[in-house]
């Protein structure tokens, strides 16, 4: 299949990707930088601030914070797009990703843990990982795996680390390790939040389907009729409900945080043979989408010359740094810092707030497979991926809109009929 883009569509999304590979890319690890300015201005920790968990074990304000996440992103975007377009230079891309991907899932010895980021060549890296980091690493390898780009040896051995990490959170009750593993862990896929309770049933899902043995679908139909902590009902009530997405500035389920939940759901519904059930998981993924549309409008508020500033070196944070016991000890240092960055660097929340929230709500409108509800969509869907300069921005999670264009021609956006 060719889905190709409009042209100011084409050139827009050309743009975002030379500023991400230009800019973002760290050269010599293949991984994103979170944070930069025009120049490409980034300041690194050393391996001694890694060891001494400046200014926090979760990496949190360094420009190194999400790289596993971000490489997810990145190369979802390079499977839409050769899926898309059949392109050899997005094929050739997603494997240099890919093994990236795989260089952070293997950097540690604890079975589980998924590294965020790592310095080149020692591989030293921050101890804690989190589920917002190890469920888009799976789901993007996941999705490379089933793409047709990796050779049969590639494919094999990206199964085979799946698989492996699947196993080993499974038997951590699901609970992400840090690296060591006396650090306690940091976060779980157990959910905290309704717009991530697909996470268990996709992981055992995939895991079936990857190994062929029975106990992991088993497991996948006990995720989707149990009732996680803290919940009311049934996962498999609540992926049909939709997640409970507030209104725009009243949000608490971030849609870059749960963004990747919406593909992964559409993955489920993909593989379901149950028709009952493939039909619940459709109207969540229509819900969601639903819902996304008022976060995406907010795309207009952003003003392409706005002056904040944006502080590029974190070691300011190192003012109040402490020894940390523990994961959720480093939470506590960690977030004290953010709250003080929101001060220091007025535009990252302004970037966040209109720039990331509002795209990541258009990949969820385009991942819900709803093509009537995505065509209804088209001005809304254009005028994201039209509005911003690229070049003008300091963070990186635009990397999606790769992605979005691409799912979007795929599901017929730019097509007649």
């Amino acid at each position: 299949m060719t889905a190709l883009l409009p042209d100011a569509i084409a050139t827009s999304v050309a743009a975002a990707r030379s500023e991400i590979w230009g800019r973002f890319m760290n050269a010599e690890t293949g991984i994103l930088y979170d944070h930069t300015d025009a120049a490409g201005t980034v300041h690194l920790p050393t391996e001694a601030d890694i060891a001494e968990r400046r200014p926090n074990a979760l990496s949190y304000q360094v420009p190194i914070e999400d790289g596993a996440f971000y490489n997810a992103l990145l190369l979802l975007g390079q499977c839409a797009r050769w899926q898309a377009t059949g392109d050899a230079d997005a094929a050739e891309r997603a494997v240099r990703i890919a093994r990236t991907l795989t260089r952070l899932g293997t950097v540690s010895a604890v079975p589980g843990f998924v590294a965020r980021n790592l310095l080149m060549p020692s591989g030293a890296h921050y101890p804690c990982s989190s589920d917002d980091q190890v469920f888009p690493w799976i789901l993007a390898l996941w999705t490379f795996h089933q793409s047709g780009i990796p050779d049969p040896a590639l494919r094999d051995a990206v199964g085979a680390l799946l698989v492996d990490k699947i196993t080993a959170l499974e038997k951590r009750a699901w609970k992400i390790p840090s690296d060591p593993e006396d650090f306690q862990h940091y976060g779980a896929f157990l959910a905290t939040r309704n717009a991530h309770v697909v996470r268990i049933p996709f992981v055992t899902r995939i895991a079936h389907v990857l190994t062929g043995d029975a106990i992991w679908l088993e497991r996948y139909r006990d995720a989707l009729a149990m009732t996680q902590p803290g919940k009311a009902a049934p996962t498999l009530a609540l992926l049909e409900r939709g997640a409970p997405y507030g209104p725009p500035g009243a949000n608490s389920h971030r849609f870059w945080l749960s963004g990747s939940s919406q593909p992964a759901l559409h993955w489920l519904a993909r593989l379901e043979d149950d028709l009952e059930i493939r039909a619940a998981f459709e109207r969540g993924l229509a819900a969601n989408a639903r819902a996304a549309v008022p976060h995406a409008e907010r795309y207009g508020l952003f003003d392409n010359g706005d002056t904040r500033h944006f502080e590029l070196d974190w070691r300011y944070l190192n003012a109040i740094w402490r020894p940390q016991t523990d994961a959720w000890d480093a939470r506590q240092l960690a977030m004290q810092q953010v709250e003080w960055g929101y001060e220091v660097s007025p535009r990252g929340p302004y970037e966040f707030g209109l720039v990331t929230e509002p795209i990541f709500a258009a990949w969820v409108i385009v991942a819900s497979g709803d093509r009537a509800f995505i065509k209804s969509q088209r001005r809304l869907i254009e005028a994201v991926l039209l509005h911003y300069d690229w070049s003008r921005l300091y963070t990186v999670p635009f990397v999606i809109v790769e992605t979005i264009a691409h799912t979007a021609a795929l599901s017929g956006l730019w097509t007649e009929g």
